[in-house]
């Protein structure tokens, strides 16, 4: 009889011991999620830019202004759009792409640009560059 009192507190202090880990591992889940969160959310956004790009330069050198265009800069709402582009052929143009987010993360991205078909060719995207 004179034991029930400490077999009692081993068990609370053990049930305290679950619950805090418990808690400790749902915060930790919690950090990582918005971590994920924010590193997806930079990354669309880059995607976005990248896209927007492409349209953006494509519709300039399909307007005929591609025999001036080389070099160019495009502000947007999620970030700075850089372009470079290159004549290969009459109707053949290299378009890369740079683009930067307003926290600063980068992406690059490069495709051929035929301008008697409008089509896109060869695209290809670059990892986080910073």
């Amino acid at each position: 009889m004179k034991n029930d009192k400490g077999f009692v507190m081993l068990t609370a202090v053990f049930i305290l011991l679950v619950f805090s880990g418990l808690i400790l591992h749902q915060v930790t889940i919690l950090k990582s999620e918005q971590s994920f969160t924010a590193m997806h959310w930079e990354l669309i956004q880059m995607d976005n830019l990248l896209l927007t790009g492409k349209e953006f330069v494509s519709a300039l050198i399909l307007e005929d202004d591609g025999d001036k265009l080389q070099l160019g800069t495009k502000a947007t709402g999620d970030g700075i759009i850089r372009y470079e582009v290159t004549l290969i052929s009459d109707d053949i143009y290299f378009i890369r792409l740079k683009v930067e987010t307003h926290s600063g993360a980068m992406r690059e991205g490069t495709f051929y640009l035929n301008v008697t078909t409008g089509a896109v060719t060869d695209w290809e995207e670059g990892g986080v560059l910073g």
